[in-house]
Parts: structure tokens; sequence; C-alpha cells
């Protein structure tokens, strides 16, 4: 039987997944319940050493003599401390070496407690990784602490790797009758670096339904073997509009109708940074679908909670893998199925119309005239880039948005730095909280007349009012959506900026075309004014143009990939 502490027993499992097969332990209390289940796991040898330097050596002779990792399990306190010299040798060789300390709980450091001082990161600098195995609270703390092993023991080749482990009392008992099962991650070396592993091309073509989704990426060139990616039907693809791949309307689809009404993934192919379409994130990290990633990423990023397998390229170079391998698998019926369903939605956003000025249409209608003299396009993020996103399929520039941390400052001060690198136009489209934030970005001489900027004026944060239960709070108008009366008027006058504003929708189409209009010497902004009342309005009225389409479409395409 396995002691009864979670966190112990998931680490125990993991540790006899990523093959640790040597463990030196020292005596104590706290760590018992640790050196119990190293003891009865027929996984593990253990070496009994009392002395926690000398252990934490020997445990770096069998390692080095092994050539494979050794872990090495000590109690609270100073007992942490004496792994230290071996743990420096350790990190100068390179050497896989694991300490394993068992701690108090985090409450009684520092309050006279016995056997208790600071513990995580105690080994740092010389540990090449180092987390602490809390204990367990809810599902969200299982899989933030399986995440954390599994970063941990793709670390240990490179070095020293240090697991603390609190341990709350009462400490024994041992009735856990197996280990939980455990998903660790292979971190697979591509041969070149337009190849996939074989073992990962192998899956991909065993796939039933396989998906790839592709985050934010900066700078991708899309040519024809892209192209013919989005297009094939050995696997679906589903673009983020800040990938820069065509066929983004698929994810802008899937947030409005919902992916389970498409697909059910069995393998997921995971390339590029963050998204904007929270449902298909969500519906993957519900799915039971395994999820490869594949990038060059700082630490193990594991948005759908289900990640198997690492390939360290770059995203350009892992699209142009992904597509050199699916161009040799036949078509799956089941993409195929899913990419015509969500062919026919291509055109559902052309349908919306409305006679009341808000941010949608503002939106449809600037594309319109973007399309006539196309440039770079910067999205600020909240509510300017969710709407655009039903309005940018085929736009022929890049589009560019502050995702890697999604705040609402510097939208403007990226957008001036790219307009003073470059010649073509550059768009703007801005909430007025973001603008009045960043207003600062036009304190500059050196703007010209390349940078256009459509401000969306609400009166304050309008994503405020799509989140369920906020509205009950008296705070929220005032304070969480900062409602106010400003106007961008006396700041573009301060600034030398040429200024437009429009507050009727039969104003719009003059506006736009002097906002749009080339050959202006300064920059250019257009405040239009709308009301909370009417976006909201109009984001249903959207919403309910996705949802009839779906309603008459689906008797055609049933079950999908089920």
């Amino acid at each position: 039987m396995f002691c009864d502490k979670s966190n112990v027993n998931i680490l125990t499992a993991y540790m006899a997944a990523y093959g640790i097969r040597h463990v030196v332990v020292c005596p104590g209390s706290r760590n018992a319940v640790l050196v119990h289940n190293f003891a009865v796991c027929d996984a593990f040898t253990c070496h009994a050493v009392t002395d926690e330097r000398s252990a934490a050596f020997v445990a770096l002779g069998m390692a080095a003599s092994l050539s494979a990792p050794v872990a090495v399990c000590v109690t609270s306190g100073t007992a942490l401390l004496n792994t230290l010299p071996a743990i420096a040798e350790a990190h100068y060789r390179q050497l896989p070496l694991l300490i394993i300390s068992a701690d108090r709980p985090q409450q009684w450091i520092g309050q006279q407690d016995g056997q208790t001082l600071p513990q995580p990161h105690a080994l740092a600098p010389y540990a090449a990784y180092s987390a602490q195995v809390h204990e367990l609270t809810n599902e969200a703390s299982r899989i933030w602490l399986c995440r954390m092993l599994n970063e941990a023991f793709l670390a240990l080749p490179h070095g020293p790797v240090h697991l603390n482990v609190p341990v709350t009392e009462p400490l024994f008992s041992f009735t856990t009758s197996q280990l939980p099962p455990v998903r660790p991650v292979s971190r697979y070396e591509p041969t070149t670096k337009a190849q996939l592993p074989d073992e990962i091309i192998e899956r991909l073509r065993e796939a039933r339904c396989p998906i790839l989704v592709v985050g934010q990426i900066d700078g991708l060139r899309v040519d024809d073997e892209l192209r013919g990616l989005v297009g094939s039907g050995a696997i679906l693809v589903l673009p983020e509009a800040l990938s820069g791949l065509p066929g983004n309307h698929r994810t802008k689809v899937l947030e409005e109708i919902g992916p389970e009404s498409v697909f059910k993934p069995d393998l997921v192919l995971h390339v590029g940074g963050t998204f904007v379409n929270k449902q298909v994130k969500l519906y993957l990290r519900r799915a039971d679908a395994d999820v490869v990633r594949i990038g060059q990423d700082n630490g193990l990023v594991d948005t759908f909670n289900h990640l198997t397998a690492v390939v360290p390229l770059t995203a350009t170079d892992g699209l142009h893998a992904i597509a050199h391998a699916a161009r040799n698998m036949p078509e799956k019926e089941t993409v195929r199925h899913a990419m015509d369903y969500l062919r026919t939605f291509q055109t559902v956003p052309q349908r919306f119309c409305t006679n009341m000025l808000n941010d949608l249409g503002i939106i449809q209608k600037a594309f319109e005239y973007m399309r006539e003299l196309p440039g770079h396009l910067h999205l600020a993020n909240s509510n300017s880039v969710r709407n655009a996103l039903h309005f940018v399929d085929g736009y022929p520039f890049p589009i560019y948005c502050n995702r890697g941390t999604n705040g609402i400052e510097g939208t403007l001060s990226t957008a001036v730095g790219h307009a003073l690198a470059s010649d073509s136009p550059v768009y703007v489209i801005i909430g007025d909280l973001s603008f009045f934030y960043d207003q600062n970005a036009l304190w500059n001489s050196e703007l010209h007349g390349n940078l256009r900027i459509l401000l969306l004026n609400n009166s304050g944060g309008q994503i405020f009012s799509t989140l369920p239960g906020l509205g009950e709070s008296p705070a929220a108008h005032k304070y969480v959506a900062a409602a106010h009366h400003t106007s961008a008027r006396g700041i573009a006058n301060s600034y030398g900026v040429n200024y437009l504003s429009v507050k009727r929708t039969d104003e719009l189409d003059c506006a736009m075309a002097a906002w749009s209009r080339p050959g202006e010497s300064r920059p250019v902004l257009l405040e239009a004014f709308t009301t909370p009342t009417d976006n909201d309005a109009a984001a249903k009225m959207m919403h309910r143009i996705y949802v009839q389409h779906m309603k008459q479409s689906s008797e055609n395409t049933p079950n999908l990939c089920e």
C-alpha cells in the first residue's frame, strides 16, 4: 500500500514514469511518507545513507556511473542545506541529480516551529529547476502540479533538480492501493528542421480526427506549402487570425457556435502563441485528446492540459514540417466534413447589417476601406480584437496585437513604432480605455501620415458588460468599466493629428473615406462614438446570424467527427 498523500503519490508515479530507478534515502519523520512510497514501489531500489551531505554525493556518484538520473530524499530543515555541495558539483558537471526534500506546512515557516526554514529555491542558483510539490486542493491544483513535475523531469538531463514536498499531519496512513495515472511528456529532437520525428508522423497518420491549432505568429510568410496545409484533408487546421494563416474564419465560427458541434479530436498539434478565441481553448482542455506542442518555448507550454510530447522547432519550421508530413497522407473523412461545414460560414459576417451606429458595424466598414488601400493592421486587446476577427479573413497584410500578455497598455505606441519604421499604411483599431491610457504615443515629432487610428469610444470598458454576474455589482459601471465622457479631439489637436469624428450612421462613409485617403502628411484619427446598449445589441445580432446558419446547415452535416 502507498501513502495517502496525493502529492506524494503523484510525485512517486512521475518518478517511475520518467525512469528513476535508484533513490538514496536519509532518516527523518517528515520525509517518512516519501521513503515509504519509494520502498514499496517496485520501480525503485532504495539505498540508506544517514548523513545528507554524503548521501547527495553518493547519489551523484551513482548518476555519473549509470549515466541516468538518481534521486536523494531528505527530511525538512537543515537536512536540505547539507546537500548543497553535491548540487553545486552536479550543476557544473550537468549530472541528473534529483533532490527531494520534505517540508513542513508553509504557514509555520518562521514561526519558531521545529525543523523549519524557507526551503523553496534554497538550492539556487545551482538547481536547473526548482518546484514546490504542493498538496492538492482541487482539480486545478492537480493539473498545475503535474505540469510542474513534467517541467522538472524534462529539465533533469541538463543538471540537478530540486523538488520540495510540503506534508501536513497526520503523516502516517498507508491505505492507497495503487499510484495514480500520470501523463509524462516526451521531448523529441527532430532530425532536420523540415521534418517531424517519425513517432509524431505515425501518430498523425493513425489519428482519426487530428487537428492543428495555430496561435499568434509574428512575421509568418505564407507560401503555397502552408496554403496547401490549410486546405489539406489530412488534418483540420484551426488558425487564429493573428497566426497569419488563411482560413482563420474557422476559429471565429467555433467561438460563436461551439466546437462540440463540429469535431471531436483524438490528436492535437499545437503551434504558435496565445489565442483570442476562448471557446476552442476551453473545449480542448475538456477533450481527452493527446497534445503535441511544437515550439521553442522557455518553459513547458501545456495550454490544453493534455500535453504528451514536445518538438522544439520554431513555429515556421514546425508548420512546414507538418505540411510536408500531411502532403503524403490520405484525406480523413472526419476532417474533410468539418472543413466543408466550416467553409459554409465564411460569408456569414457579410450578412450583418444594422441601422444603429455600433462597434461591429464600424469595424466592418473600416475593413471595406482598408482593403482598398491595404496596410499593416494593429488591433487593441479586449473588444477591438474580438470584434475585428469577424472580418479579417483574407485581409492581405499582417495583423498585429499585443497578445503576449493581453494588456491594454502599449497598443498605440506599438503601432507608432511600426509606422515610424515603415512607409506602408499602418492602421490601428483601438478602444477608448486603451487609447487614453496610451495617448502619449502621439507625443512624437517624427510621426507622419501613414498612421491611421480608428478610436471606438463607447464611454468605458465595453468588454466588462459581457462578464456574467459583474452587472450585479454597483461598482461595475463607474469603477470597473471606468465609465467616462472623454473625447480625443483635444489630444489630437495638441499633437497635430488630423481629427475626424462620427456620431451617426449616415456620417460613416464620408468619415471613413477621409480617414483612409492616401497622401496625408500627418496621422489621422477617426473617433466613432457608440453606446454600450447598441454594441450589446449588435453583438447579439451577429451571434444570432451564426446560430441561424448553423441550424440551417445542421441537417446536411450530422455528427461530423463523431
